[in-house]
């Protein structure tokens, strides 16, 4: 998971400054990304806009399954929403900072 989590995160922030402008830093592009992906603007993403969102963003994931892994992770109170600060913290916080339990797979 660990290996999928890294390369999810930087094929996002490589797709994310692709859509910004060189004024415009990663957390402006990551602020203006949520929003897109947040497409009924209720202030957090289901799941099911983040499967679409994540599409549309162009990020290659090998599976849905996978994905809905990735949107668990995110998903740090366990919700089944995700918003702006789950998102934004798991991105821009180093891993030892983070205070999310290490996901097991079977």
């Amino acid at each position: 998971m660990e290996a999928l989590r890294n390369g999810f995160e930087k094929s996002m922030k490589v797709k994310l400054a692709q859509k910004c402008s060189s004024v415009q830093d990663e957390e402006v592009a990551l602020t203006r990304a949520f929003k897109y992906f947040d497409s009924d603007n209720d202030g957090a993403v289901t799941l099911n806009e983040w499967l679409k969102a994540v599409e549309r963003v162009g990020v290659i994931v090998p599976s849905v399954s996978d994905l809905k892994d990735l949107f668990n992770y995110y998903d740090t109170n366990h919700d089944g929403r995700l918003d702006y600060k789950e998102f934004a913290t798991v991105l821009f916080s180093p891993p030892a900072k983070r205070c999310i339990p290490p996901v097991t797979l079977p």
